[in-house]
C-alpha cells in the first residue's frame, strides 16, 4: 500500500513545473489551520470537486502519454478511495464527539426509527467492505507502472521542434540560428525557428521562455530598418510545455494557423 503512495510522492518530485504543489498547497494550508465547521466542509467540497475535475481531465485526448502516467493516476484514485474510507471512520468519531458535547442528538430522524449512530454504522460497514476489495487495485497499479512505453518525450526544446518539423513535413522548415543556439535547453528557447507555410502565408514558431509557443504570421510583423521583425502580442499555442508531445503540439500550432491569425 505504501509503495502506491510512494509513486505519488515520486511524481511530485519529478513535477518540475510545480503544478502539483500549486494545486495542493492552498488546500494543505487550509487543512493545517482547520478549526471550524466551515473549514471542514470546505475541504469536503474541495475533495468532491477534485475527483470530478480529475474525471474531466481524463476525458481529454491527451490526458496521458505513457503507462507510467496511468499508474500515477490510478495510484491517486486508489489513495482517494482509501482516504475516503478512513475519513468516514473519522466522521463517525467527530459526530460521536459532537453527541458527547450535546451538540447533536443521537435520537433518530423525526419520521424514522434510525438514529445518527445507526446511520454512521451503515456508512462505515460499507466502507469496510470496499476497503477489502481496494487492495486488489495495487497489483494493477504496479502492472501499469512496469509496462513498457512506446512514446518517449523530447528531452530538450530542440528535440521537440525537430519532432514537430517531421510531423509537419512538406509544410515546415526548421532553421537553427548558430548565434545563441542552445541545443540542451529544456525550459527556454533553443535559438531555432520553425517556419510553417499555409495558404500563401508563412508563420514563425518559437518557444518564448516560459511563456509558451508563439505562432507569428510573417506578414503581420513590423520590420525595422535592419530587417529584424517584431510582433505585438503574438498568439500562442494552447500547449505550453516546452517538452510537449510533438503530435499534440503540432496540432495546437496548426489550430492557431488555421484561424488565420
Amino acid at each position: 500500500m505504501d509503495d502506491v503512495l510512494n509513486l505519488l510522492e515520486r511524481w511530485e518530485e519529478q513535477d518540475t513545473w510545480g503544478t502539483t504543489s500549486q494545486v495542493t498547497g492552498p488546500v494543505e494550508e487550509l487543512a493545517d489551520e482547520a478549526q471550524e465547521p466551515r473549514h471542514t466542509l470546505a475541504l469536503a467540497c474541495s475533495s468532491a470537486a477534485s475527483s470530478a475535475f480529475l474525471g474531466r481531465a481524463l476525458k481529454n485526448r491527451w490526458a496521458l502519454h505513457t503507462p507510467q502516467h496511468a499508474a500515477v493516476a490510478a495510484a491517486g484514485i486508489h489513495a482517494t478511495v482509501r482516504s475516503s474510507g478512513e475519513n468516514l471512520h473519522r466522521l463517525r468519531r467527530a459526530v460521536e464527539t459532537a453527541v458527547a458535547r450535546g451538540d447533536v442528538k443521537p435520537s433518530g430522524h423525526p419520521t424514522s426509527d434510525a438514529g445518527v449512530t445507526d446511520a454512521l454504522d451503515r456508512l462505515t460497514a460499507v466502507v469496510d467492505e470496499v476497503s477489502v476489495h481496494l487492495q486488489a487495485l495495487v497489483p494493477a497499479v504496479h502492472t501499469l507502472n512496469a509496462a513498457p512505453a512506446t512514446f518517449h518525450a523530447p528531452r530538450t526544446v530542440h528535440e521537440t521542434m525537430t519532432a514537430v518539423t517531421a510531423i509537419l513535413k512538406g509544410t515546415a522548415e526548421l532553421r537553427t540560428w548558430q548565434d545563441g543556439h542552445k541545443e540542451e535547453a529544456t525550459q527556454d528557447g533553443c535559438g531555432c525557428t520553425l517556419f510553417v507555410a499555409f495558404r500563401n502565408e508563412r508563420y514563425l514558431v518559437s518557444y518564448e521562455d516560459f511563456e509558451g509557443w508563439a505562432v507569428m504570421r510573417e506578414s503581420a510583423a513590423a520590420v525595422s530598418h535592419d530587417g529584424s521583425m517584431t510582433w505585438n502580442n503574438p498568439p500562442s499555442a494552447s500547449v505550453k510545455d516546452p517538452l510537449a508531445h510533438p503530435q499534440q503540439l503540432a496540432e495546437a500550432i496548426m489550430r492557431v494557423i488555421e484561424r488565420g491569425t
